[in-house]
């Protein structure tokens, strides 16, 4: 079945299933492939705190003319990360990731269930990300981010994070979102939404050729929150 081109998430927003990816892009670079996404068509762009990217990120949305008065036009997703557990930490992230983007964003994510320098198992972890949860939870109120959520988090993670949420985290209703990511022109615009949307399902077969990969490779392709307590 085709991808459809939002995504609904709590408080009627909508996200767009597709959107650039733009994990180690930085300078130049970085600025040069957002303005390409948002000229073949892209209206969600995904960066973080860790990326160090987000102020071209920001000039690059200026700079296209897209307006965003309307959630429609454009969707900003980027993370507290796993140096930024912690309510003063947290808070400094926040304030640095709303000052480089230079807008409010649409969705911030905990990018991390643990802490960066913290012991896998050590309790601090929990104590830490529920700071970080709760600091989320009030730039939320104040209209600075849209929705709050959390990314790279285990079933347990997530229900611990529910018995204390204020405002639940965002969850995704209809599916999961496509980041393709690439920084160069060409390689853009051929993933661009209007292409990507008329694409069908994953044969059986593509999908266990995918599924064998992290096998065959002996590796993990995202960090594993396995150990994290």
């Amino acid at each position: 079945m085709p991808l459809p081109a939002t995504i609904p998430l709590p408080g009627g927003l909508a996200m767009p299933a597709i959107g650039l990816g733009t994990f180690r892009s930085r300078g130049q670079e970085a600025a040069d492939a957002v303005g390409w996404a948002l000229a073949a068509g892209y209206r969600h762009i995904d960066t973080a705190s860790i990326y160090k990217n987000e102020e071209e990120v920001g000039a690059a949305i200026r700079a296209s003319g897209i307006p965003r008065e309307q959630a429609s036009q454009l969707f900003i997703t980027s993370k507290v990360s796993p140096y930024q557990q912690g309510t003063e930490a947290a808070t400094a992230a926040c304030e640095a990731s709303l000052r480089l983007l230079g807008t409010y964003i649409d969705l911030m994510l905990v990018h991390w269930p643990g802490v960066a320098k913290v012991d896998a198992a050590s309790p601090d972890n929990a104590a830490l990300r529920r700071q970080t949860w709760r600091v989320l939870e009030q730039f939320q109120r104040q209209g600075q981010l849209r929705a709050i959520g959390v990314s790279n988090y285990e079933l347990r993670h997530l229900e611990e994070l529910l018995q204390y949420a204020e405002i639940k985290p965002g969850v995704l209703l209809r599916g999961c979102g496509v980041l393709p990511k690439s920084v160069q022109r060409q390689r853009i615009e051929e993933v661009a939404p209007s292409r990507l949307a008329e694409c069908g399902e994953l044969s059986p077969e593509g999908l266990a050729a995918l599924d064998a990969l992290e096998e065959q490779q002996q590796c993990k392709y995202c960090w594993d929150p396995s150990a994290i307590a």
